[in-house]
């Protein structure tokens, strides 16, 4: 099953408006088809499919942005609620077990050599 809900997933505004236009066009080639008119006559049509898609596709970006704090917050929310672990909570294991070393011959240099005596 899909766990994707639709209103968590990004909106596609450049998908959106894109299609919008086209719609718009193909409306106005229609309506002129159906009324035997020429381009022309149809002229003031193309600049409002252009604005309203423009509005459409403005307020579509506003819902976006805001649906992106939303969820930012939420998970800023959950990100600090899995931090909050108390010093309780939390166990320090000390090592038990001391891994031995192996014999360096007396040409290396060794770094942070410790006195066992």
């Amino acid at each position: 099953m899909n766990d994707n809900n639709s209103s968590n997933r990004p909106l596609g505004v450049v998908h959106l408006v894109f299609g919008l236009v086209f719609s718009g066009i193909a409306a106005i080639w229609w309506i002129g088809e159906a009324n035997d008119k020429d381009v022309s006559d149809l002229a003031a049509g193309f600049p409002v499919v252009l604005i309203g898609a423009g509005i459409i596709g403005l307020a579509a970006s506003v819902v976006n942005q805001r649906r992106a704090k939303e969820r930012l917050a939420a998970a800023r929310a959950a990100a600090v609620e899995a931090s909050e672990v108390t010093a309780a909570e939390t166990e320090v294991v000390e090592p038990t077990q001391t891994i031995p070393t192996q014999a360096v011959p007396d040409d290396t240099l060794v770094i942070n050599e410790k006195d066992e005596s």
